[in-house]
């Protein structure tokens, strides 16, 4: 009957017991009215899963009902609006292709409007708005989502203009306000967070915006933006492993505007090296410190952490972990070969140490203070000064040979 086809099964019902009134043993009748029944029960269902926002079952009964109606236009927008709001755009494309069997050209515009307006395309969807309502000004729907589009693309405008101008919090709080308008689409939403996270990011606040990158995921699952952006914050937070991750996600989901296998190589490099002893953090210098302000910094560190320096037992641990990782820092970073080799993210020594195994930051220190010219610039103050010279110490549990103690004159 063609009340089934075009899914009006209230009025197919209604025929149908009209027509059992008259043959009330006709069984292609009854079986027909059976299989309505069923459809009212189909699109029940379906509208339960809508008022319980189960994507998954209004996909399940919209097939269903499609299958069986095939020219219902309606089952079919509902299909289409339901892929859109998810974001499956390419889902979406191929519905609306078959859609234009059954909708007016005014339609499908507005039908194509409203995928623009989630993907965050406000200008276009207006622009296809403005060509609906040209050529059918009475068009209800393109008059109610244009008010809409013009009035959150107005607030999305507004936050864009501050945030250009450099004034984050501002952005940030008319961001928000676009969030909170009523009936804003989920995949809307993901933009606009995604927007507040960059702004978030440009004020180094890299937890708010990884937070609010975690709700534009949320939002919208297929946003490649939102994935390649979050990996750029998990790289600042060290995060290396989902930074990665999203990366290789954001290239799997738009591969044409993506091709992030050099930038995924660059954040492995990136996780080695952050494996690796920060030796300019360590000292306190820049990258760039020329040997002079390697020297100066390791002396006045190496002074400050010698454990000899440090009577409290309870902190000669961590001054020997600290004096030993100066020490270090200072032999690699004075060592043009090994500077440049840490610089590249290359093992120093070939073994993964930034030092040899056998490093004695004692040796280190002798180096400099021991009978240099040095001393003068240093009060009497006596290191390693327990015994004789050649006598042996202990650093961290292990034993050192070091040289002879050392006197400096503090004055």
């Amino acid at each position: 009957m063609c009340y089934i086809a075009l899914g009006e099964y209230e009025r197919a019902r209604d025929a149908y017991t009209k027509a059992l009134e008259i043959e009330p043993n006709n069984k292609e009748l009854q079986e027909e009215e059976m299989q309505c029944r069923r459809m009212i029960g189909i699109e029940e269902q379906y509208n339960k899963a809508v008022e319980d926002r189960n994507v998954e079952e209004q996909r399940k009964m919209l097939k269903i009902l499609i299958g069986v109606s095939r020219n219902c236009k309606n089952f079919r927008v509902a299909s289409y609006m339901l892929e859109v709001e998810e974001g499956n755009y390419a889902e979406a494309q191929s519905l609306l292709l078959a859609l234009r069997e059954l909708c007016p050209n005014t339609d499908l515009y507005y039908l194509k409007a409203n995928m623009l307006y989630s993907q965050g395309n406000m200008e276009a969807a207006l622009s296809l708005l403005q060509q609906v309502l040209q050529s059918d000004p009475d068009h209800k729907d393109s008059q109610m989502l244009r008010k809409v589009l013009k009035r959150l693309n107005g607030l999305k405008e507004e936050a864009n203009a501050v945030f250009k101008e450099g004034n984050y919090d501002e952005a940030i709080k008319k961001y928000m306000d676009c969030l909170e308008q009523p009936d804003t689409p989920k995949t809307f939403k993901a933009v606009i967070h995604t927007n507040k996270a960059t702004a978030y990011i440009k004020q180094e606040n890299y937890e708010k915006a990884l937070a609010d990158l975690d709700k534009a995921i949320e939002c919208n699952s297929k946003y490649p933006q939102a994935f390649h952006k979050r990996s750029e914050v998990n790289i600042k937070l060290k995060n290396f492993d989902d930074a990665i991750r999203d990366m290789q996600q954001a290239q799997e989901l738009d591969p044409c505007k993506y091709d992030l296998a050099d930038r995924i190589r660059q954040i492995r490099k990136e996780a080695e090296q952050a494996k690796k002893k920060d030796y300019y953090a360590i000292l306190g210098i820049a990258k760039g410190a020329d040997e002079q302000e390697i020297k100066k910094a390791y002396r006045s560190l190496a002074l400050k952490w010698h454990p000899d320096r440090v009577p409290d037992p309870s902190e000669k641990i961590k001054a020997e972990k600290v004096f030993k990782d100066i020490a270090e820092a200072y032999s690699v970073l004075m060592d043009k070969d090994k500077r440049r080799r840490y610089d590249s993210g290359q093992d120093i020594d070939g073994n993964g140490f930034g030092a040899s195994s056998g490093f004695n930051p004692f040796d280190t220190f002798s180096s400099m203070y021991g009978g240099s010219e040095d001393n003068d610039s240093f009060g009497s103050f006596t290191f390693g000064g327990r015994g004789k010279q050649g006598s042996s110490r202990k650093f961290g549990g292990m034993p050192f040979f070091g040289g002879p103690s050392f006197t400096f004159n503090f004055g």
